[in-house]
C-alpha cells in the first residue's frame, strides 16, 4: 500500500498497461487515468513505476495491508475496517 505525496495520475486498465509496456503509442483518452490527490492510500500503482515514484517522492510505502483501519467518513462519523480491501485513502 502507498500513500500519495502530491496529485498523481496513472492508467489502471491492464489492457492499456499491455499496450504501454509493449511501446505502443497509446493516446490520451484511452488511457482512461486514474487520479490520486495528495493523503490517498492507494494499491493500484502500475508496480514498473514504484521505485521511481518512491525515488521522486511522489509516493510512500505504508504499513497496512491487512491490518485493521480506523476510517473516518466524509460526514466526519467513524467506522472501522476489517482490512484495506475497498479503501481509497481519501477520507483518511
Amino acid at each position: 500500500m502507498y500513500r500519495i505525496l502530491v496529485e498523481l495520475s496513472y492508467p489502471t486498465d491492464p489492457a492499456v498497461l499491455a499496450r504501454l509496456r509493449a511501446h505502443e503509442d497509446v493516446p490520451w483518452e484511452e488511457r482512461g487515468m486514474t487520479v490520486h490527490l495528495p493523503g490517498e492510500l492507494v494499491t493500484d500503482v502500475p508496480e514498473e513505476s514504484v521505485p521511481w515514484l518512491l525515488e521522486q517522492g511522489v509516493l510512500e510505502r505504508v504499513a497496512g495491508g491487512g491490518m485493521d483501519l480506523l476510517v473516518v467518513g466524509t460526514a466526519g462519523q467513524l467506522g472501522h475496517s476489517g482490512g484495506s480491501e475497498g479503501l481509497d485513502g481519501g477520507d483518511l
